[in-house]
């Protein structure tokens, strides 16, 4: 069989990493699609003992480098990872407002209003959210 081209090499990888950020390749030009058809794989094999396969793995993964830099698909991913960790970040910091806060008379009769199904819990969220966003409590 003939050794694949280094698009070939390439594009398996980018699939099978891309599991959950996937390129949309509606939106890319057409020079910039993979050149391999969803769904085609192939196999690298690699033999520490015997020390082959090794520089095919190694090009393989400098192929699929190259193919996400050139076609945005690094900073892509670069990006979406930067706005989980922001959006991490954020959530963990109001959530240590809010368990701050819990410490307050006027939230424990906010938890308590809806464990009895006095206030719904998304007005009780929202009074938390106004209350910590005035500065009250903290």
């Amino acid at each position: 069989t003939n050794a694949p081209t280094p698009s070939e090499r390439a594009y398996p990888l980018a699939r099978a990493s891309s599991v959950l950020h996937r390129p949309s390749t509606d939106s890319m030009p057409a020079d910039a699609a993979p050149s391999i058809p969803c769904g085609t794989s192939f196999k690298l094999t690699a033999i520490a003992s015997t020390d082959t396969g090794i520089d095919d793995i190694v090009a393989a993964i400098a192929d699929h480098r190259a193919w996400a830099v050139d076609h945005g698909e690094l900073e892509r991913r670069r990006m979406a990872r930067a706005r989980e960790e922001v959006i991490a970040t954020a959530v963990g910091m109001v959530r240590s407002r809010i368990e701050a806060a819990s410490s307050m008379s006027a939230f424990e009769d906010s938890v308590s209003a809806v464990a009895h199904g006095e206030v719904d819990v998304h007005g009780a969220a929202e009074a938390l959210v106004h209350e910590m966003g005035s500065g009250a409590g903290s």
